[in-house]
């Protein structure tokens, strides 16, 4: 009975003092290919949370968000393991499924992608020397934003909109950087800042230890 409590407090003080470090750093691994060349599928790279909880993201950062529930049907179902998983990111507790897209657009921004040419950021093309995919497909208003979700569904956020596609308060708009390929903010619409997981900080490479490219 000793060796169970003193196990039982040895785990109690592990999840006490790794939880609370891991709300704020985690370490990842790529979930998807939607990111290459930046960030390949399963490569492992750090993310940093206080970009995010302290609102400090500029454009071109890459982060982490759990997707829609149009996207991934009972992402926002509650449980205990499922709580701690989104605090420390730790494997043996049940962590939600995410994306990693890079910040676009941010509120109040104008976006609009051209078909070969790549995005307009407020009436300006948007250099990103990041990139090695240029769109293939054109977005003008948000009646255009949509696309094909996990459920096999198509999905159109706005559908009777015929407004220019502006950025709303609280939200991002996020592409993939594998811009063809890529379920993104050009399908899905924009993102709620409440859903970030965090910024994506560094990559481990076989050169070592990689800032991700901005």
């Amino acid at each position: 009975m000793i060796i169970l409590k003193w196990l039982a407090f040895a785990v109690l003080v592990m999840v006490l003092c790794i939880v609370p470090m891991r709300m704020f750093v985690q370490s990842r691994s790529c979930p998807s290919n939607d990111m290459w060349p930046t960030i390949l599928f399963g490569s492992e790279f750090m993310v940093e949370r206080w970009s995010t909880i302290f609102g400090q993201l500029t454009r071109g950062d890459v982060v982490l968000f759990y997707p829609p529930k149009d996207e991934v049907p009972g992402i926002d179902d509650f449980s205990l393991s499922r709580l701690l998983g989104d605090l420390s990111g730790l494997p043996f507790f049940e962590c939600r499924p995410v994306f990693i897209k890079r910040v676009i657009g941010l509120p109040g921004d104008k976006v609009e992608i051209k078909a070969g040419q790549g995005v307009y950021l407020n009436g300006e093309p948007l250099k990103e020397p990041y990139c090695m995919d240029i769109a293939q497909y054109s977005l003008a208003r948000l009646q255009d934003i949509g696309g094909p979700v996990a459920t096999g569904k198509f999905f159109t956020p706005y559908p009777d909109s015929t407004a220019p596609i502006v950025v709303p308060e609280g939200h991002l708009f996020v592409l993939g950087d594998k811009r063809n390929n890529s379920q993104d903010s050009h399908q899905l619409g924009f993102i709620n800042k409440n859903r970030l997981v965090g910024r994506a900080w560094f990559a481990f490479e076989p050169d070592g230890i990689m800032p991700i490219r901005k």
